[in-house]
């Protein structure tokens, strides 16, 4: 789950929103993010490593203890994407969204967890040498990426074990218009959208991305 920005691409790009909305951000955000919050099914991210912005639409997070959520924006010199600017706020709250958008705040697997962004139901924890893991949450124990999935498969299914499922997709397709009534996330989107096509008028973010490149300055990523 990343942004994937090619800091050491040259392209030229005309100065103006429209076109810098049309070449760097519709493709690579608006569409993505619209395919997420309108997904019918369930989401499910599973995460074994640094992540961004998206991860505010899926339903349900897991992931391995040596999982981060860094977005970069201030760094970079760009806006918020994906939706982060309300579906953060909905999962962690304010204080903490503020924190992590903001002010680029680093947040690992546990921070997460307790924070409510990934969320657990009840709690049995095995202190080791190296990390504490959440047996009963949803962090699961390091292991392969392949186990891993495996892991969560088999967790997805014990859960939905005995539930008719077009019955969670009603209920899906309920929350999520509950979630909208309070922010519409075509605007959401669509705000961030020019928001980021804006930034890159500027001209900031193509400083920020040669300054990496050159190795001026580091990307925690």
């Amino acid at each position: 789950m990343a942004r994937g920005t090619n800091v050491k691409d040259p392209k030229h790009v005309e100065p103006t929103v429209r076109d810098q909305l049309r070449s760097r951000v519709i493709s690579a955000n608006t569409d993505c993010t619209r395919a997420l919050y309108t997904h019918s099914k369930i989401l499910v991210a599973a995460l074994n490593g640094p992540v961004m912005a998206f991860l505010g639409n899926f339903d349900f997070i897991y992931a391995l203890p040596q999982t981060w959520l860094y977005v970069g924006f201030p760094f970079l010199g760009i806006a918020v994407e994906g939706g982060a600017s309300v579906s953060f706020v909905n999962r962690m709250g304010l204080a903490k969204a503020n924190e992590v958008l903001l002010f680029n705040k680093k947040k690992n697997a546990q921070e997460l967890l307790e924070c409510g962004f990934i969320k657990y139901d009840r709690i049995s924890s095995t202190l080791t040498a190296y990390n504490v893991i959440f047996f009963d949450s949803k962090i699961f124990p390091s292991q392969s990426t392949e186990s891993f999935h495996a892991a969560v498969r088999e967790h997805l299914l014990s859960e939905l074990d005995g539930l008719d499922h077009s019955s969670v997709l009603a209920i899906k397709a309920l929350l999520r218009a509950g979630l909208s009534e309070k922010n519409n996330p075509d605007a959401v989107n669509l705000r961030e959208s020019y928001a980021q096509a804006e930034r890159f008028v500027t001209g900031v973010p193509m400083i920020r991305f040669g300054m990496i490149a050159r190795k001026e300055i580091q990307h925690k990523l």
